[in-house]
């Protein structure tokens, strides 16, 4: 773990994880095993209720805390923004400064804002299908 570090409760990490520095993941995230989040990954999102008429969303509440996964040896590049509640799939890579507001599949390279596939890690000749 890199420094000023904050990690909500729920976290679950597996064998050879890094989170770096000024990273900030909410409640429930589970990262797979060699993943690395680079500093000042965030994790936001999802955490008011603000669609209630008449209500000022500071009195509306928190819906449950859902879960963001983050497969096994994926790489989240310096100052990427996650929505809380998607999926990394096992082996993606999401470019620095992205913004991922979907569910990345296995293996995909993402970038931009918000966050698209570039292309993928390994082609059919070089994945060993």
């Amino acid at each position: 773990m890199g420094q000023s570090v904050s990690i909500g409760s729920g976290f679950i990490a597996g064998d050879y994880v890094y989170v770096g520095p000024h990273s900030q993941l909410p409640p429930h995230v589970h990262v797979g095993h060699y993943s690395s989040l680079s500093a000042h990954v965030a994790i936001v999102g999802s955490d008011h209720i603000y669609d209630i008429p008449g209500v000022p969303i500071v009195f509306s509440g928190r819906p449950p805390s859902c879960v963001t996964t983050i497969g096994a040896d994926v790489l989240i590049g310096h100052g990427a923004i996650l929505l809380r509640g998607i999926t990394i799939g096992n082996g993606a890579v999401v470019g620095a400064g992205a913004v991922v507001t979907k569910d990345v599949p296995p293996y995909a390279i993402v970038v931009g804002v918000p966050a698209e596939i570039l292309r993928y890690r390994f082609d059919e000749r070089t994945s060993g299908s």
